[in-house]
């Protein structure tokens, strides 16, 4: 990208200067060409013309060596200018000062930049020294733009300003964060700051300040390289990065999982002590860069305040990894914080921990909303609530069943419910956007027809609420045509049914009298029961970001099938009740420096109490036409992978959250844990560093033990391409001139000489 500075002349595009001196060539050959012998023709009057040749040959010839000479020149100095070039003070004779620079400080403090070094100090410091140093050499005249590359990335100074000495004070505030980095995006912003003074044409410099581990830059296979903007940032900018840091061992908590998310007080219990137990899965990491036997780590896992499990790990000769069982006692309800740490000293301390919530329940909860107490014992209701007896006896979970009249159901009824069967969906009215609100946080719903055949307003209420108005389409009217019912064979989730219950001999007695059929156009969609005839029967649908929603399409009613009697209707709540308790409530787990999107359930939550004391305000947005939320900020994260319909509730904390721990609002938590393989503190390879780096353009090492020489080196160096520019446009205006001299349009000095001959020649030839 630029010479060397140590040269006295460097230029910002070199190539344009090899360019300007290949041009040189292209005069000189023309005038070669013109200087060809040619074929004399006689003529009576050239001999005048000879004659005056001889005279003025030296000065004809002279004359056409500096119009040559001015044609070279100007080139030359036309690649120069174009060029770029960057020269030495002393070579200037201090004539023209300084150029005033552009300097942009893109600064990592992502998580490996905490690494202890061999004196104790963490490498952020190397990393802040230097940055300091490059800026006291900087004139008062030069602009600054300062850019930290941890998540989330932030533009501390964004528009370059003038007196960067002054902004030393804020280098200094910069810390080690526990966040991962984002180089890209960061050389994207400075690349936007670039733009935002380029019109002044100053000369340019990005110097990247980074350990560049593995950890902060992501050279591995597969890793993405800078996108198709930052390519154009070598063009723009010289660019200069810190020397990389050599390679530290360090082991990172890269995994604490649960087996289950909710424990049901009757399910998994300890031999001993007769409590529920839970299941757990630790997982180790170790960067090395010998991977050598005998090396110990020292690990246990809190649950609350009290240590349940410990651990000392021996490394074996080449093991990077280490996977750790355990189980843990719940014997009371609620939220369970359990802490995974390493005691072992090492070089990083910010991934030595990892928090995971479990939640412990001693009964699951289930809500029929259908007609109410009124209802009879042959009322749907009463068919539900009876076949739940069967399904609690066989699954081991404790239920609490609660029947609710339709027409009065309210945000009250759903705390500490579990799953909802709406058999009256005519009567919800209104109510469904809170029911839909409510299935988002982790909830299960089980819609049927209701067994009526008076009007069917009901579909579009629910498919709006639940954003599938554009996906489900229902049947104008109840269809009577007797079928059976079986599996869809090619349905993962029926397979699954099928799998787990004996519930293809249940179908083969299954009569539907009538039913309210559903088609759907929907990848988040399936099918788990039709009709012989290829209707479907039941279907299910994920509720973004956690919940789910069935919907069968025949009502629990004798008037439609022999469902409510048949042994296929407690194996299919059974199913249904399985699958709630897999998807109940699952912990949400985040990444430092990001701002989440939360499920609706935290809408009535006002704050987020966080680790060491910190509080975080929440704010509720609404999603726009396209499903993105309506705020702006780049940090934020999608509201799901499943996306999200307009004006659907989105829940985000007011600012990033960067610290580490359980975040608890109300009944609800979420956690934050530091990326998985952050921690990895081996210096990344440098071919491959070279080439992720390379897409932008070619970069110049700054040593670590004298940043700031290449920043004082910058100070002598002076961009003289204006100055060149203005010596080709009157270089220009001479040769104009000069070639009107040299050329016959002028020729009066010439033929003076030829008509002072004449006479004495024809005296002669008298």
């Amino acid at each position: 990208m630029i010479q060397p500075l140590m040269l006295a002349i460097s230029f910002i595009s070199p190539g344009l200067a090899w360019l300007g001196l290949g041009a040189i060539s292209v005069p000189i050959i023309i005038h070669l060409l013109s200087k060809r012998p040619r074929k004399p023709q006689p003529w009576a009057a050239m001999r005048f013309l000879l004659a005056a040749f001889k005279k003025h040959k030296t000065r004809t010839r002279i004359e056409q060596l500096l119009l040559l000479a001015c044609r070279c020149l100007i080139l030359l100095l036309l690649g120069l200018a174009l060029a770029g070039p960057m020269l030495d003070k002393m070579f200037g004779l201090g004539i023209i000062g300084a150029s005033s620079r552009t300097v942009i400080l893109v600064v990592d403090n992502s998580v490996t930049s905490a690494t202890k070094t061999d004196t104790g100090e963490p490498r952020f410091d190397a990393i802040r020294k230097a940055a300091v140093k490059m800026v006291e050499t900087l004139e008062p005249t030069d602009r600054l733009a300062i850019i930290t590359a941890a998540e989330p990335v932030t533009a501390v100074i964004a528009k370059p300003s003038l007196n960067p000495d002054s902004f030393k004070g804020k280098i200094q505030n910069i810390t080690p964060s526990a966040s991962k980095a984002n180089i890209s995006k960061a050389l994207t912003l400075a690349l936007d700051s670039i733009k935002q003074v380029e019109s002044e044409n100053r000369p340019t410099y990005v110097a990247l300040l980074s350990d560049f581990s593995n950890g902060s830059t992501p050279v591995g296979p597969g890793a993405a390289s800078l996108d198709g903007e930052l390519q154009q940032l070598g063009k723009k900018a010289v660019l200069m990065m810190l020397e990389p840091h050599r390679s530290t061992e360090n082991v990172q908590i890269t995994e604490l999982t649960a087996d289950q998310n909710v424990v049901i007080a009757k399910g998994s219990r300890d031999d001993t002590t007769g409590t529920p137990v839970v299941g757990w899965r630790l997982v180790l990491k170790r960067f090395s860069h010998d991977k050598t036997a005998g090396e110990q780590t020292g690990v246990e896992v809190k649950l609350r305040d009290d240590v349940v499990f410990e651990r000392v790990v021996k490394w074996q000769n080449g093991e990077t990894e280490r996977r750790l069982d355990f189980n843990t006692p719940l014997s009371e309800t609620g939220l369970y914080p359990v802490t995974a740490r390493i005691t072992t000293p090492d070089a990083l301390d910010i991934d030595n921990s990892r928090t995971m919530l479990v939640r412990a329940k001693q009964k699951l909860n289930i809500l029929i909303l259908g007609a109410g107490r009124s209802a009879t014992d042959q009322s749907p209701e009463t068919f539900v609530d009876v076949a739940l007896a069967p399904v609690a006896d066989k699954l081991g979970y404790p239920l609490e069943v609660k029947q609710e009249d339709a027409d009065r159901f309210n945000q009250k009824m759903l705390e500490e419910v579990d799953v909802i069967f709406v058999l009256r969906p005519d009567r919800i009215a209104d109510n469904w956007k809170l029911l839909h609100r409510w299935a988002s946080g982790g909830g299960l719903v089980w819609v049927t027809p209701p067994p009526t055949d008076t009007g069917i307003a009901w579909p579009p209420r629910m498919t709006g609420a639940f954003g599938l108005e554009q996906k489900w389409t229902f049947a104008d009217a109840p269809l009577k045509h007797p079928k059976l019912l079986k599996f869809k064979s090619d349905d993962q989730t029926a397979e699954e049914f099928r799998r787990e219950t004996d519930l293809p001999d249940l179908l083969k007695p299954l009569r539907v009298i009538q039913h309210l059929p559903v088609n759907y156009d929907s990848a988040d969609t399936r099918t788990i029961l039709t009709g012989e005839d290829g209707s479907n029967l039941m279907i299910a649908t994920d509720v973004a970001p956690h919940g789910r929603l069935y919907y069968l399409a025949v009502a629990i009613d004798k008037n439609w099938s022999n469902l409510p009697i048949s042994p296929f209707n407690p194996a299919l709540i059974q199913h249904v009740v399985r699958t709630a308790i897999d998807r109940l409530q699952p912990p949400q787990i985040f990444e430092p420096g990001r701002q989440p999107s939360l499920s609706a359930r935290w809408a009535n939550i006002k704050k987020l109490d966080g680790p060491n004391n910190e509080s975080v305000l929440l704010e509720i947005n609404r999603t726009t036409q396209n499903g993105s939320p309506n705020a702006s900020d780049p940090n934020n994260d999608p509201p799901s992978s499943n996306g999200t319909t307009p004006g659907q509730i989105v829940v985000r904390p007011s600012q990033p959250l960067l610290t580490p721990g359980i975040y608890s609002g109300g009944t609800s938590a979420l956690v934050v844990n530091v990326n998985p393989d952050a921690g990895n503190t081996l210096r990344a390879p440098d071919e491959p560093l070279k080439k992720w780096l390379g897409t932008a353009g070619e970069w110049q090492s700054i040593t670590r033990t004298e940043p700031e020489a290449v920043i004082m080196k910058m100070s002598e160096l002076s961009d003289y391409g204006w100055e060149l520019l203005w010596a080709v446009l009157i270089l220009a205006i001479i040769e104009m001139f000069l070639a009107r001299y040299v050329s016959h349009a002028s020729t009066t000095h010439r033929t003076q000489g030829i008509e002072n001959m004449a006479p004495n020649t024809a005296a002669k030839s008298n």
